[in-house]
């Protein structure tokens, strides 16, 4: 493809296989190749000046090839076959990663990510939180359809203002005290008895702080 000066570039639902052909595109900022048949992240190493990558709903089984994208601040691979976190350490820029709706078990390598503001990792394979303790400028996480029972490893997320746990395992509510700038927090779908919902949201509230616990 000639480089015209493309700065934005969208080629959705187009029975695309493999990446090719963006070697001369240099100027390209935005790419998104949603909902194709990518099976492998690679030939975008040109891409010096990418700030936004979305390869959603794709057939992705590995993050790689990314690691000259130092200019990247928004990474989307959702909705793919992923069944663990690498090949991020360069991406120092990165403000959000969407890893939404794939196999990943366990939260980790994300140490590098420390101007990272939204997590959203749900329908996942993730049973404990673990790997945050760097992102501390992290503001939203969300862990929504996941297997948590429990609720740790947020204690040095000091900025962080959202949080969803809907549809976990989560009973009983502990770990949230460190969090001091927390604005809202979505507890649906857990297995929490009436009385024990009604005496968290009574001390909840005086921080004021919004919950959400059913539908």
């Amino acid at each position: 493809m000639k480089d015209f000066g493309i700065t934005d570039l969208a080629l959705l639902c187009n029975s695309i296989k493999k990446i090719n052909g963006l070697d001369n595109l240099t100027y390209l900022r935005e790419l998104s190749l949603n909902l194709n048949f990518i099976k492998e992240i690679h030939n975008l190493d040109s891409l010096k000046k990418l700030r936004s990558l979305s390869l959603s709903g794709n057939l992705i089984t590995k993050i790689q090839g990314l690691g000259h994208l130092t200019e990247l601040e928004f990474l989307n691979i959702s909705d793919n076959k992923i069944t663990k976190i690498q090949g991020l350490n360069n991406l120092k820029k990165l403000k959000v990663l969407n890893l939404w709706g794939n196999q990943i078990e366990k939260i980790e390598s994300l140490e590098s990510l420390i101007d990272l503001r939204k997590l959203a990792i749900g329908e996942n394979n993730i049973s404990k939180i673990t790997g945050l303790d760097n992102l501390k400028n992290l503001r939203i996480l969300v862990l929504n359809d996941n297997n948590i029972s429990e609720i740790s490893g947020l204690n040095n997320l000091p900025h962080l203002k959202r949080v969803s746990f809907y549809n976990n395992k989560i009973s009983i509510i502990k770990g949230l005290n460190n969090l001091e700038e927390l604005e809202e927090i979505s507890l649906r779908r857990n297995p929490f008895n009436a009385d024990y919902i009604h005496k968290f949201n009574q001390n909840i509230k005086k921080k004021g702080i919004t919950t959400s616990f059913y539908f």
